[in-house]
């Protein structure tokens, strides 16, 4: 089966020494298959149906997530939630989470990524105890699976 890296290379194409996004990218190829940033904006849009789909797609498809590059993002709520996310994604693939990650510290107010769950107390409280401990430290609240694919 051959796959799409992007418009104008397939995946059999690539040489099987490329083993990393890093070596793809010096290789001039264009990899840019899915972004962080689309996460956070389906997340962030309420669309968590298409969150989990990125997900499980990245998942699939064997991204490097110890690799991501720091996405463009302009508010602190989002820099927030993609270094959480990206350093979350990266741990559950027993991976180290991007270097990039440290350098974005807590949000100054508590944010949930979910209006429902905020609105629920006992839901609340136990995303403020368990929920994935990278997004707690930046001071974004989720369940304790989130995200969690099986």
């Amino acid at each position: 089966m051959r796959t799409r890296l992007s418009n104008h290379t397939i995946l059999s194409e690539v040489p099987q020494a490329l083993l990393s996004i890093d070596d793809i990218r010096r290789a001039g190829i264009d990899c840019t298959i899915m972004k962080l940033e689309d996460l956070v904006h389906a997340i962030l849009g309420d669309r968590p149906l298409e969150a989990r789909q990125w997900v499980a797609d990245a998942v699939r498809a064997g991204i490097r997530f110890d690799q991501l590059p720091l996405p463009d993002l302009e508010s602190k709520r989002e820099r927030a939630l993609a270094a959480g996310l990206a350093e979350l994604l990266a741990i559950r693939g027993d991976q180290a989470p991007p270097a990039w990650t440290t350098e974005v510290g807590p949000l100054a107010e508590p944010f949930f990524v979910s209006r429902r769950l905020q609105q629920m107390p006992r839901s609340a409280e136990e995303a403020r105890v368990n929920g994935p401990e990278p997004l707690r430290r930046r001071n974004v609240y989720a369940s304790p699976n989130f995200l969690s694919i099986r």
